[in-house]
């Protein structure tokens, strides 16, 4: 209690409400100036001292990692895969493959990895159901059979 009465701090709201404050957050600047207008003595920490272009070199170090990274996610991917070869064949295995990890240049993640639900075997089977691969009939090229069994081989 202080102000002759009139208004009421408490402690353990600010732990509540905002954790530990720091000078180095928008959110609690205004909170931090209410305590030293009224003379409350709060334990604040410091602001990281960290210069902006350091941590933009960073984050792109990290994005560029992500992006290598997808061929070894693809490559999980189709080893997921391969317990589906003998009931849907490798035609419609690698069809449904090549859709599913289709990306752009810029992108971190592939079309799998965007889904926010994903149960393999209910999309196998929608994807037979509805004949996908409508290139069933027509002769597939030998290529893009191979290089998927290639991938999904141990």
């Amino acid at each position: 209690m202080f102000d002759e009465g009139q208004k009421w701090f408490i402690y353990d709201f600010i732990d509540f409400q905002y954790g530990e404050l720091s000078k180095g957050n928008n959110a609690h600047n205004s909170v931090i100036r209410i305590l030293d207008k009224y003379k409350i003595k709060y334990k604040i920490k410091p602001p990281i001292s960290s210069s902006r272009g350091d941590q933009d070199k960073e984050e792109d170090k990290e994005e560029d990692k992500d992006k290598d990274n997808i061929e070894a996610r693809k490559l999980k991917f189709a080893k997921t895969l391969k317990p589906h070869l003998e009931e849907y064949g490798t035609v419609m295995i690698t069809e449904f493959y090549n859709y599913w990890v289709e990306h752009g240049d810029d992108d971190l993640k592939f079309r799998r990895e965007k889904e926010k639900t994903w149960g393999l075997k209910r999309r196998l089977s929608t994807w037979k159901s509805n004949n996908f691969n409508k290139t069933e009939d027509s002769s597939q090229p030998q290529k893009t059979v191979q290089t998927m069994s290639k991938r999904i081989e141990p």
